[in-house]
């Protein structure tokens, strides 16, 4: 008696396992994609609250510097400080501690037009060694505004935004903003047919 052997219809025992260990593995790497995803939304979040901080911290100075003379004048560098977040729209959860520093730089036009060489306009240097007494009219400061705090991994960050605040008090910005010509309005003059 001869049995034939057929081909038999279905799976094998090894063909299975290698397909659960195929299909297992990608489950892992789809899995850890997503804790990366997740990791890097985290972080930029963080990263965009930095960037609030800092304009924050930019436009309070600004606002001050351009208020009137003396707080020009009084505008300077400020040590290592813990920035408090505005009251709107936190979160429910425990917010990010950010830290800010603020470096300003007094700077004032260059002499000559030999020392521009091939500067743009405007022509600065730092002004060394020159009390800060009531600014001239060309006087710029740079403000630097950084932002520290650290991450997940521990590791302090910082990022840094830089602005130039010109002397101008508010009257006089006030002046630049007035209209140069007349200020149209309704006519007063007697409608005529």
């Amino acid at each position: 008696m001869i049995i034939q052997r057929g081909r038999h219809k279905g799976f094998s025992l090894i063909e299975t396992l290698i397909a659960i260990l195929v299909l297992s593995t990608g489950m892992l790497a789809l899995a850890a994609l997503q804790s990366g995803i997740t990791r890097n939304s985290v972080s930029a979040k963080v990263r965009s609250q930095a960037v609030a901080a800092a304009n924050d911290v930019l436009e309070r100075i600004r606002e001050r510097a351009t208020r009137d003379q003396a707080g020009y004048v009084a505008l300077d560098s400020q040590p290592l400080t813990d920035w408090v977040q505005p009251a709107v729209g936190i979160s429910p959860i425990q917010p990010q501690r950010f830290q800010s520093r603020v470096m300003v730089t007094r700077l004032t036009p260059r002499s000559t037009p030999a020392e521009c060489g091939r500067d743009v306009p405007p022509c600065l240097r730092v002004a060394v060694g020159v009390a800060s007494g009531p600014p001239g009219n060309a006087e710029v400061k740079r403000v630097d505004v950084q932002v520290v705090w650290v991450d997940d991994a521990g590791l302090s960050q910082v990022l840094q935004i830089s602005d130039l605040i010109p002397y101008a008090p508010r009257s006089a910005q006030d002046g630049l903003m007035q209209p140069s010509g007349p200020v149209l309005g309704p006519s007063t003059a007697p409608h005529q047919p």
